[in-house]
């Protein structure tokens, strides 16, 4: 059984057109796509692997 932990994210729109998460509670933690749902992968996905934000 998989179980995934819920994080507040805030995703904003660049003025490159990219997208940027940032997480309330992890300052160091940001994800970047081309768009929301790119984004949203790349946040759970960096999410899962801490030690890549580092």
């Amino acid at each position: 059984m998989t179980m995934e932990q819920i994080a507040r994210l805030h995703i904003e729109k660049l003025p490159k057109g990219v997208y940027l998460a940032t997480f309330d509670h992890i300052p160091r933690l940001v994800a970047q796509g081309r768009t929301v749902a790119e984004t949203l992968e790349m946040a759970r996905r960096d999410r899962q692997s801490p030690s890549k934000a580092s």
